[in-house]
């Protein structure tokens, strides 16, 4: 499971403050919900959202979410949808 500490100086940079508006990283899932880092919500302050939505709409167990990347099709303050794998490692 991924946590702001394990996140390597680069990484922790990247998700903050170069990441594209439309792509999100899930951090970690804390029971039914998920920790996103995007443009909007850095480490230190991620958007939580169903885990369940994101697996759903990307066809991926909830338990294989932390640590991916996925490209949005819609991203607010308070709400993120239309999840999209954007490099699946077991293709």
């Amino acid at each position: 499971m991924l946590t702001p500490e394990k996140l390597s100086r680069r990484s922790l940079a990247t998700a903050t403050g170069g990441r594209p508006a439309d792509q999100a990283l899930v951090l970690l899932t804390v029971g039914d919900q998920a920790h996103l880092v995007t443009a909007l919500h850095p480490a230190t302050s991620p958007l939580r959202i169903p885990a369940a939505r994101i697996a759903e709409q990307a066809g991926l167990p909830v338990n294989e979410l932390p640590g991916r990347r996925f490209a949005v099709a819609t991203l607010t303050e308070v709400n993120a949808d239309g999840f999209t794998l954007l490099h699946d490692p077991r293709a």
